[in-house]
C-alpha cells in the first residue's frame, strides 16, 4: 500500500515544473490540472505584495522598489507551454504578468515563512467583462457631503435645456427624469416606476448614472424567495403591449394618481430633457407613458436580455422545460443583438442538452443542431471546447462510435490544456465499462487519475477502476485501488455507499475478513433496507464460517435464506445451508461427497434458481459448474456439457479452470459410452456443438485425445486423427500414451498404406522400451511395408519370427504364414508352401472365416498346387471341393477353378463327374475361355469314343 501511496503522490509532483536558479528573486511556472501557477519567492520581501488586474491582458504583483533593487533580476522563464501566460515583465516596483486571453481569473496566496506569492490563473468566461476602473478622485467626507446637498436643496432649481423629442412622444417632467440633482428630496419626488432598476446579473446599463451616483450598483428590494418563475414577483418594469396613454397636455406631469406637493408641482413652463443613451444600452429610464408610447413601433420585440435572465433563473431552479419555452421565442428572432447571440445559443444548447442527455437517443439530433449552431457563429469562443465534449458524449451514448472519436480526438489536439480534456477519458471509460470491456475500461480510468489527480471526479474514476479490476478479476490491483480511495477520500461511502460491497467484496477474495466484515456491516447499517443488503448478509455468513464461527454463520445464512428467499443472497445462503460448507471452488470429488448425503434434489433446485433468476451474476457462473458436477453424478455427461456450454460463453477467469476440468471429465464419459457403442458420429456431434471443447483440446489429456483420434480413425478422417497422434508421439518414449500413440499411427498408416511411413516409425520405435505385444504390433507393420515395397530380404525374417512365436495373434500369424507360403510358392518349395498355407488356412477359418476370405481361397488354391504336384492326386481332389465351398459362379476365378475340378476328377479316374463338370463349365460360362477348352476336351472324349467303338468293330 506504501508502494501505491508514493505513486499517486509521485503523479502528482509531476507537473512541467522550470524553476530558475538565482539568489534573489526566483519564480517558475507550473501546469495544473484546471490551471496554471506561477510561484515567485523572495529573498527580503516579509509581507505580502498586492496583486491587481492592471488591464484588459495583465496582472500587476506591486512591490516596494526597494525590494526590487536589491534582488537581482530572474533569467527569463520558458512559457511556450503555458496556455494562458504570454510573457512576465519585471518592473522598478511591479511585475506585471501578460495574459494570451481576457477571459481569465486569479487567485493569490502568500506563504510568509517560505516568502513565497502563489498566483493560480485559470480560465474564466466572466473575465471578459471585466473593465479598467474610473478614475479615483479623492472621496468627500460625509459631513462635507451632507453640507453640499443641504446647500443644493436651498438653491432654486434651474430651468433645463430643451432638447427637440419626436412628435410622436408626449412631453415629460424634466423632475422625473433628471437624474443630477443632489436634492434627496426632490428625487423622492419622482415616480416610483421611473427608478432605474438592477437586472438579475447586477449590471446597470446607464452609464452616465453610473459615474454620477456614489451609491452602491446592487440594492436588495426584498428578501428572495425560492419559488417558481410563475410565482415570482416582478420587480423590473415591464412594457404593457395594449396601454393607452391618458389625456394630458405637453405641461402636466404623467402621473395623475398622486398629487404633487407645492414643493414637487413643476413648473408649467418646464421642457422635456431626452438623455442620449448609447446603442449598447436596451433599458432606457422612461415613464410608465413614455414607455408605453416608446414600445408601440416595436410592440412585437422582446426584451431579450431580461428573457436570458428568466431563462437562466429558470435553470437555476431547475425548471428546464420553462427555460426551453424562454428561450425559443428569442433564439431564432431576428433582432436578436449580436452581443446576446452566442450566450443565448449556448444556453439553448445547454438546455437541450440536460434536458434530454438522460433519454438519448430523443433529443438527439436537436442538441447536435444547437451545439453545431452556436459553434458555427463563433468558432474561437471559449465555449468551443465544452461544447465539443458534450457532442462527443452524445455521439458516445448513442454509439456513434467514429463521431464520439472525433470530437474527443478534436478537443484533446485543438485544445490540449483545457478543463474539458480530462473528461473525454472519462467518458470513454465509463462508456467501456457500461458495455462490459472492463479492461480498456479499467487503462483509461488509469490514464484518468494518474494524469488528473486532482480533477473533481478523480473519486469517480477511481471507483470505476476498481470496479473494472474487480470484474477483470484482479482481486490485489483492485485492493490496492481501494486502499488508495480510502485514503484519499475516507468518507466517500456517504456518497456511494453501495462501493462498500465492493470494497468489502475486494478484501474477502485477499482474505482480509476482519475489514470486508467491517465494510458489510457498515453497509447494512447504513442501508439496512438497501439493495443488495442480502448479499452482505450471505458474506458476513462466509466469514463467519471461515474464522471457524460455525453457530453464528448458520444464523446468519438462516435469516438471509428466510428474509430473501428469491435474492441472490437467500439463495447464497441456502446453497450453503445444502452444501454444509462453502464450496466456492468445486472439485468433482468433493461435490460427489456433497451430492452423496441423504437431501437429493434439493442442490439442483437451488442450482438451478441461482442461474435463471441472476444469469449475470458470478454466482450463477459457480451454480453453472456445480449443476454440471451434478449431472455427471447422476450419469448425464451430455447434460453437463449443455450446461458447460453457457459457462463458456462468458467465462468467469477465476472458476475456468474448475469448468475445464468439468468439461473434460463429461467429455471423457462421453467418449468411453459411444465409442463402446461403436457410434462414433455421436461423439463428433458433440465435438461440433460443442465449440468449447475444441478450445480446451489443449487441457484435455494425452489418453482423451487419443480417443478422440480413435474415432477419427474409425470415420476415415485421417487428417484430424494424425493431427492429435502426431504430438504426443514427440514426447518421452517411456510414457504409455506414447507407446499408445505409435500403435494407434501405424493402424492409421496401415490403413491408408503409406508404407514409407510405416518403416520410418518402426524405425523410430526400434529403440523405445516396447513390451512383448508392442513389439510384435510394430514387427507386424514393418513385414507389410517391406513386403508391399518388394523386399524381401527385410519382410520374410519378420514373417518367421512372427509366425514361429505361437503366442503371436492369431490374426496376425496368419499373415505371417499366409505370406511364408506365397513366398516359397515363388520358389516351388511345394513343402514349405503346403505346411504354411495349410496353417495360414486353419488361423483364417478360425480367426476371420467372413473377413479374410480372399485369402481363404488363396490358401485352398496354394494346397490345390501342392498336392497335385506333388502326385497326391486324390488329396488335392479334397481341397478342391473345399475350395468350391467358397467360390460361386459370379467369382471371376471359378471357371478356371471348374476346369481344374473337372481335370482332378479324371485324374482321380472320374469319368462321368469330370463330364459333368465340364458341362456345367460350357453352360454357366460358355463365353469364357476355359468354357471353350471344355467343349473341346468333351469332343475329343467323343471322338475317342467312337474310335473305340469302330475299332471293336473290325473284324
Amino acid at each position: 500500500m506504501k508502494k501505491t501511496i508514493f505513486f499517486f503522490i509521485t503523479l502528482l509532483l509531476t507537473p512541467l515544473l522550470i524553476p530558475q536558479s538565482a539568489r534573489g528573486l526566483v519564480y517558475f511556472w507550473q501546469k495544473k490540472p484546471q490551471s496554471e501557477r506561477l510561484v515567485f519567492e523572495f529573498q527580503s520581501l516579509t509581507s505580502a505584495p498586492k496583486v491587481i488586474r492592471s488591464n484588459y491582458r495583465s496582472i500587476s504583483i506591486k512591490i516596494p522598489p526597494a525590494i526590487l533593487q536589491q534582488e537581482p533580476k530572474p533569467a527569463p522563464v520558458d512559457l511556450s507551454f503555458s496556455h494562458l501566460v504570454e510573457k512576465i515583465i519585471i518592473q522598478q516596483s511591479n511585475i506585471i504578468i501578460q495574459t494570451k486571453t481576457n477571459a481569465i481569473g486569479f487567485i493569490s496566496f502568500w506563504k510568509k515563512n517560505e516568502r513565497k506569492l502563489y498566483l493560480d490563473l485559470f480560465f474564466d468566461p466572466l473575465g471578459k467583462r471585466w473593465k479598467p476602473p474610473a478614475n479615483n478622485k479623492p472621496k468627500k467626507s460625509i459631513k462635507k457631503e451632507y453640507t453640499q446637498k443641504k446647500a443644493l436643496e436651498s438653491k432654486p432649481k434651474k430651468k433645463a435645456r430643451k432638447i427637440k423629442k419626436p412628435s410622436a412622444l408626449p412631453k415629460v417632467n424634466p423632475q422625473n427624469l433628471d437624474k443630477k440633482q443632489p436634492s434627496k428630496d426632490s428625487t423622492r419626488q419622482t415616480h416610483p416606476p421611473l427608478k432605474k432598476q438592477s437586472t438579475a446579473t447586477g449590471n446597470i446599463q446607464n452609464k452616465t448614472s453610473l459615474q454620477n451616483k456614489k451609491s452602491p450598483l446592487f440594492k436588495l428590494k426584498a428578501k428572495i424567495k425560492r419559488v417558481s418563475i410563475e410565482n415570482a414577483v416582478i420587480l423590473r418594469p415591464r412594457v404593457s403591449k395594449q396601454t393607452n396613454p391618458p389625456k394630458q397636455t405637453t405641461t402636466q406631469p404623467i402621473n395623475q394618481n398622486k398629487k404633487p406637493s407645492s414643493q414637487q408641482k413643476p413648473k408649467s413652463d418646464s421642457k422635456v430633457i431626452q438623455k442620449k443613451t448609447s446603442t449598447t444600452e436596451n433599458n432606457s429610464v422612461l415613464s410608465p407613458d413614455n414607455a408605453t408610447n416608446a414600445s408601440l413601433p416595436n410592440a412585437d420585440t422582446p426584451d431579450f436580455e431580461d428573457v436570458l435572465i428568466t431563462a437562466k433563473a429558470a435553470i437555476a431552479n431547475g425548471e428546464l422545460n420553462v427555460a426551453l419555452e424562454s428561450l425559443k421565442s428569442v433564439i431564432n428572432h431576428p433582432k436578436l443583438p449580436e452581443n446576446l447571440k452566442e450566450d443565448a445559443y449556448y444556453t439553448y444548447a445547454n438546455v437541450l442538452f440536460d434536458l434530454y442527455k438522460d433519454k438519448l437517443p430523443e433529443g438527439f439530433e436537436q442538441i447536435v443542431a444547437a451545439y453545431e449552431r452556436a459553434i458555427n457563429y463563433n468558432p474561437k469562443s471559449l465555449n468551443v471546447p465544452n461544447a465539443l465534449l458534450k457532442l462527443g458524449y452524445l455521439n458516445l451514448q448513442v454509439n456513434n462510435i467514429p463521431e464520439a472519436k472525433g470530437y474527443f480526438n478534436l478537443l484533446r489536439d485543438k485544445y490540449p490544456y483545457d478543463p474539458s480534456v480530462p473528461l473525454t477519458y472519462f467518458y470513454w471509460g465509463e462508456y467501456y465499462f457500461k458495455h462490459r470491456q472492463y479492461q480498456k475500461a479499467a487503462d483509461l480510468f488509469q490514464t484518468f487519475i494518474t494524469k488528473y489527480p486532482d480533477h473533481k471526479v478523480a473519486e469517480e474514476a477511481a471507483i470505476y477502476l476498481a470496479k473494472s479490476l474487480k470484474r477483470l478479476e484482479f482481486y490485489t490491483q483492485g485492493l490496492e485501488i481501494v486502499q488508495y480511495i480510502e485514503q484519499r477520500w475516507p468518507r466517500y461511502y456517504l456518497k456511494k455507499p453501495y462501493f462498500l460491497l465492493d470494497s468489502a467484496f475486494l478484501y474477502y477474495k485477499n482474505n482480509k475478513l476482519p475489514q470486508a466484515k467491517q465494510r458489510y456491516l457498515l453497509y447494512t447499517n447504513l442501508l439496512p433496507e438497501g439493495k443488495n443488503v442480502d448479499i452482505a448478509l450471505a458474506r458476513i455468513g462466509d466469514i463467519y464460517l471461515l474464522q471457524k464461527h460455525k453457530k453464528a454463520a448458520k444464523k446468519l445464512y438462516e435469516l438471509a435464506a428466510a428474509k430473501f428467499p428469491d435474492k441472490e443472497g437467500g439463495l447464497i445462503a441456502a446453497m450453503r445451508l445444502a452444501e454444509e460448507g462453502i464450496y466456492d471452488k468445486p472439485s468433482i470429488k468433493d461435490m460427489f461427497s456433497v451430492f452423496n448425503r441423504p437431501y437429493n434434489l434439493r442442490p439442483k433446485k437451488i442450482y438451478t434458481t441461482i442461474i435463471q433468476k441472476y444469469p449475470s451474476s458470478p454466482l450463477a457462473s459457480l451454480a453453472k459448474i456445480k449443476l454440471a458436477i451434478w449431472e455427471i453424478f447422476n450419469n448425464h455427461p451430455e447434460k453437463s456439457l449443455s450446461i458447460l456450454k453457457s459457462f463458456f460463453d462468458n467465462p468467469q477467469k477465476e472458476l475456468k479452470a474448475k469448468a475445464t476440468e468439468v468439461a473434460l471429465e463429461a467429455f471423457t464419459q462421453i467418449l468411453k459410452k459411444y465409442l463402446k457403442e461403436k457410434n462414433y458420429n455421436k461423439i463428433v456431434y458433440f465435438v461440433k456443438t460443442y465449440p468449447f471443447l475444441q478450445k480446451l483440446f489443449p487441457s484435455f489429456q494425452d489418453e482423451q485425445k487419443l480417443l478422440l483420434a480413435t474415432v477419427y480413425l474409425e470415420l476415415d478422417k485421417f487428417k484430424k486423427a494424425i493431427n492429435i497422434i502426431y504430438p504426443i508421439l514427440q514426447k518421452n518414449p517411456k510414457l504409455q500414451s506414447t507407446k499408445n500413440a505409435l500403435a494407434l499411427a501405424l493402424t492409421l498408416y496401415l490403413k491408408l498404406e503409406n508404407w514409407p511411413k510405416i518403416i520410418e516409425l518402426g524405425q523410430k520405435a526400434k529403440k523405445w522400451p516396447l513390451n512383448k505385444k508392442q513389439q510384435e504390433q510394430v514387427d507386424f507393420a514393418l513385414a507389410l511395408a517391406y513386403e508391399k515395397l518388394k523386399n524381401i530380404n527385410k519382410s520374410i525374417p519378420l514373417w518367421r519370427k512372427i509366425a514361429s512365436n505361437i503366442d503371436t495373434d492369431a490374426q496376425k500369424r496368419a499373415y505371417a504364414l499366409y505370406f511364408l507360403a506365397n513366398h516359397y510358392a515363388k520358389k516351388r518349395d511345394w513343402e514349405n508352401v503346403y505346411v504354411f498355407s495349410q496353417e495360414a488356412l486353419s488361423l483364417f477359418l478360425e480367426k476371420a472365416k467372413n473377413t479374410e476370405k480372399d485369402k481363404i481361397i488363396t490358401c485352398l488354391k496354394l494346397l490345390i498346387q501342392a498336392t497335385s504336384l506333388t502326385g497326391r492326386k486324390t488329396e488335392a481332389l479334397g481341397w478342391a471341393l473345399e475350395l468350391k465351398k467358397y467360390l460361386t459362379e459370379s467369382h471371376p476365378s471359378w471357371p478356371a477353378f471348374q476346369y481344374q475340378l473337372a481335370l482332378l476328377y479324371k485324374k482321380n479316374g472320374d469319368k462321368n463327374a469330370w463330364q459333368k463338370a465340364l458341362k456345367e463349365l460350357i453352360q454357366k460360362a460358355q463365353n469364357s475361355l476355359y468354357a471353350q477348352m471344355a467343349k473341346e476336351d468333351l469332343n475329343i472324349a467323343k471322338l475317342k469314343q467312337q474310335a473305340k467303338i469302330f475299332e471293336a468293330k473290325k473284324p
